[in-house]
């Protein structure tokens, strides 16, 4: 016995949307939010605190804010002494997996002097991974990264710069809007040393003209 066009139409209907309630289902059980570990917890908010010293907004890929910072203490800290800086970041759309964050500290001429890519409670390794890293990231929570910098001990500049961002492999996120290096890297701050910078040689004179 043959189904009539209208039966078989409410049968393709049928079978379409149970084919797509099996894939909602999957993809909300693939993309179910990570526990997180209970050291970790007081690290991720609901929402964005009221008391952040210095507000940012730098966009990384359209994926995650850069919300803004706190520094301690705020004026200069000398060559081999440390800061601290408190960023606060909030995920808007699911990062796939492997993406890190990294934070590197430049010299006045731009020159890279260190790398704390892996500093603090965020950011500890673990089996090769940090410990709660972007890729792990619930979209519209808040997450505070927390980092003890030193400044380097051998730097010569009466300034040094806080960049950060967030790469996989040989990618970077790209710096869509906030202040940026050039280099998809976001600039967050910029930490007096107390050096001072070293004076220009002087101009070579030229001896007078005999008449």
């Amino acid at each position: 016995m043959s189904l009539g066009p209208a039966v078989s139409r409410k049968l393709l209907v049928a079978a379409l949307v149970g084919a797509l309630a099996a894939g909602c289902g999957k993809a909300q059980k693939k993309y179910k939010p990570e526990k997180v570990a209970p050291a970790l917890q007081a690290n991720v908010l609901d929402a964005v605190p009221s008391d952040i010293q210095h507000r940012l907004f730098t966009d990384f890929g359209g994926k995650v804010h850069l919300l803004g910072y706190n520094l301690e203490p705020e004026g200069v800290v000398a060559p081999g002494k440390k800061f601290k800086l408190t960023m606060y970041w909030q995920p808007i759309s699911r990062l796939g997996p492997g993406w890190k964050l990294f934070t590197h500290i430049l010299d006045a001429s731009g020159r890279l002097v260190a790398n704390d890519d892996n500093e603090g409670p965020l950011r500890t390794l673990q089996n090769n991974d940090q410990a709660l890293p972007p890729s792990k990231w619930q979209r519209g929570k808040v997450y505070v990264d927390e980092q003890d910098i030193e400044v380097p001990a051998k730097v010569e500049s009466p300034e040094i710069t806080v960049t950060v961002g967030i790469w996989r492999g040989n990618t970077r996120l790209d710096v869509l809007s906030g202040l940026s290096d050039g280099k998809h890297r976001g600039i967050v701050a910029h930490v007096k040393t107390g050096l001072v910078p070293p004076k220009p040689a002087p101009a070579p004179t030229k001896p007078p003209k005999k008449s």
